[in-house]
């Protein structure tokens, strides 16, 4: 990126977390492609733009030591956790999710992934997910921990460097593993940092799946005795999760 991420922000370079973070939230609001008064490609642009910036900025807070480490896992699990993150940020690489250099940064869908996915957890599915929504009550299973904020940008893979990311709040993802199918819900908690919540579906109680919507970019999940999750996502993308949850649910 040529220009300056504090910049493309509107902040300067001693602005605080909590600036930032406002800086942050009234753009993604700006360039909502639903609202934006330009063009649908001009607000998607501007959004890339806007999320790698803020992702620059938030790389190199990580480089810096941080003053106290926000963590669940004792410190001598330390060797375990950069073994199981550097598995899953080979996998994201391999699926095109993000590319072969920013497996070497610190990247949050690794972050995230790494520490809520069960361990022997194998990824085979890792998507931009726009928003999810269910038509009555799962009780879903949870897993949560606080990050740095969930900035997620695709870099390469089966879409081209840039493609567009629909930020209303913050980029979230979609997942399939062998055993379920789970999404994450991010929560801004102050201070740079995101409560991300994991909520999975084991395979078990999966009926089926299809794709639907004005841009077939929904994949409406069916529930055995249970409502209907809504995944949003891309409309390529939601054929690839359709195929797969068809796949694995009537195998089970």
């Amino acid at each position: 990126m040529s220009e300056d991420p504090y910049s493309i922000l509107g902040v300067s370079r001693r602005a605080t977390d909590a600036e930032i973070e406002r800086a942050y939230e009234r753009l993604l609001r700006l360039f909502d492609p639903e609202h934006y008064p330009g063009s649908t490609e001009d607000a998607y642009r501007r959004l890339d733009e806007l999320n790698a910036a803020y992702a620059q900025i938030h790389d190199a807070a990580d480089a810096e030591p941080p003053e106290t480490e926000d963590s669940d896992e004792p410190p001598d699990t330390a060797d375990e956790s950069d073994g199981r993150r550097a598995a899953v940020a080979e996998t994201l690489a391999r699926l095109g999710f993000i590319s072969s250099d920013a497996r070497r940064r610190r990247n949050p869908a690794v972050d995230v992934l790494a520490k809520l996915l069960p361990e022997d957890a194998e990824i085979a599915v890792c998507l931009t997910c726009l928003g999810v929504k269910s038509n009555g009550h799962y009780q879903c299973q949870e897993r949560s921990g606080s990050f740095r904020a969930m900035t997620v940008t695709r870099q390469d893979g089966p879409y081209a460097v840039g493609d567009s990311v629909h930020a209303l709040e913050r980029t979230e993802i979609v997942v399939c593993t062998e055993t379920e199918v789970s999404w994450t819900v991010s929560r801004y908690a102050g201070q740079g940092v995101d409560r991300v919540t994991l909520y999975s579906i084991p395979f078990t109680d999966i009926l089926g799946a299809k794709v639907q919507g004005r841009k077939r970019d929904v994949v409406d999940v069916w529930i055995d005795d249970g409502p209907t999750v809504s995944i949003h996502t891309r409309p390529r993308e939601a054929d690839a999760v359709r195929e797969f949850i068809a796949r694995t649910a009537t195998a089970e």
